[in-house]
């Protein structure tokens, strides 16, 4: 199959899921995970329509938008891997939202960073509904203490959340973890808080895309199902 064929494929899955739910498709943004595949392959998915394009580290973003027809804005690129503070620097005028902010820590670099460009960077909070020791990510416990403090920030906008199900999760404890966070999502949107406006739930990815849009989700990461080759 092409990645034109993967891309159909997705959609159609997508449409699926969203009739379960009574959702519009127009609602998820697809976004297409290209950390395993060269420029010229995103350039491909590109062509099939997609829009949004997020790396996991940023080498390998910076990589891509070596390619002319690649850069930022021409293409909406996304940062989706855990970020370190000394690399928040070279990226601030690369993308266009940060899924992977975790700490009050990461947070406080981003903002100084986005200062100094004169600049509001979008950003995601990402949690760690499982508990998983492995994942990065904020647990819910402590939302509350890192949201006083977030609002000190004035260089971030809190679009929402970010969160992954464990890879070896059934299709039962993704939708509990996926309802979770959107419980979360739901409960932050009713707040009034000027650095927060949430319209953002970043969850699902191939293998679990479709559980997450049941759950809410209106920002999928798709990596394998778009660019494998079969």
């Amino acid at each position: 199959m092409s990645i034109r064929d993967n891309v159909l494929r997705v959609q159609e899955r997508l449409e699926n899921a969203c009739a379960r739910a009574g959702r519009k498709p127009e609602e998820i943004t697809v976004v297409a995970v290209s950390k395993t595949v060269t420029a010229k392959e995103v350039i491909e998915a590109k062509d099939c329509g997609l829009t949004h394009f997020a790396e996991n580290r940023v080498q390998k973003l910076l990589e891509k938008q070596e390619t002319e027809e690649l850069k930022y804005p021409k293409v909406d690129w996304h940062l989706i891997g855990h970020l370190q503070t000394n690399k928040v620097k070279y990226i601030m005028d690369k993308v266009s939202l940060i899924h992977s902010m975790d700490s009050i820590h990461l947070a406080e670099e981003i903002n100084r960073q986005a200062e100094k460009n004169n600049m509001i960077m979008p950003v995601l909070l990402e949690m760690n509904i499982s508990g998983e020791e492995s994942k990065y990510g904020l647990a819910p416990e402590l939302l509350d203490d890192f949201m006083e403090k977030f609002v000190d920030f004035k260089n971030l906008k809190l679009k929402g959340f970010m969160t992954m199900a464990p890879l070896a999760s059934d299709e039962k404890m993704q939708h509990e973890i996926f309802a979770k966070i959107h419980n979360i999502y739901v409960d932050m949107a009713k707040q009034t808080i000027y650095n927060v406006d949430i319209s953002t739930l970043s969850m699902g990815m191939s293998m679990d895309f479709e559980s997450a849009v049941e759950e809410g989700s209106t920002m999928v990461r798709i990596g394998t199902d778009i660019f494998k080759a079969i």
